[in-house]
């Protein structure tokens, strides 16, 4: 008797996958204020560490439209894992005072995307967690079809609202990818007798 094992895979919305990955690398030249952190704790929002944090105090802060730092390099490689059907941003932080946020702003090609206004951690303890997700998929100036190279050369500046009374520590920006890796069908894994 002869038995064959084919293996149909189908794949639709159900067979989504995600993949995450973070900024590692930020551009001290575009910051506002003078200086916004203390050296030892400069570039560490990038280090993927969620230990350490960027410290983002005093009331230098201008506005919404001012970034406190720009995220400039993520550790995707743009290899294509599929079709991206989503795109997110969150990051990780705390702070003292009534307001404990953040804003990041995506920019796409040098054309600033919306900016997403959002809390992290525990406000009243100053306990770090993580914010909610954002869609930037649609996002003003987003790419009209994403592939992963956009996902790769994709670029962010965060600002946080302080003021004098209000310490505000940036540890991490994730970005998470969405994606519909490529279908394979009819594929023969053996043949028994």
């Amino acid at each position: 008797m002869r038995i064959i094992i084919c293996l149909f895979l189908l794949c639709s919305t159900a067979c989504a996958d995600e993949a995450t990955y973070y900024f590692n690398s930020y551009d001290v030249a575009l910051r506002v204020g003078d200086p916004w952190v203390m050296d030892e704790e400069q570039g560490l929002i990038a280090d993927g560490n969620i230990e350490t944090y960027t410290l983002y105090t005093g009331a230098d802060f201008v506005t919404w439209d001012s970034w406190q730092d720009l995220l400039d390099e993520n550790t995707c490689a743009g290899t294509s894992l599929g079709t991206i059907t989503k795109v997110e941003l969150r990051w990780y932080g705390s702070g003292s005072g009534p307001t404990v946020g953040a804003v990041l702003t995506p920019i796409f090609d040098y054309s600033l995307g919306d900016a997403y206004e959002t809390l992290s951690g525990n406000p009243a303890h100053g306990s770090p967690g993580w914010s909610v997700y954002h869609n930037i998929t649609n996002s003003t100036n987003a790419p009209v079809n994403w592939g992963w190279d956009d996902v790769k050369n994709l670029t962010v500046g965060i600002a946080s609202p302080i003021d004098d009374a209000v310490n505000v520590r940036a540890y991490k920006v994730e970005i998470k990818v969405t994606y519909t890796p490529p279908n394979i069908r009819g594929v023969t894994l053996s043949e028994l007798r």
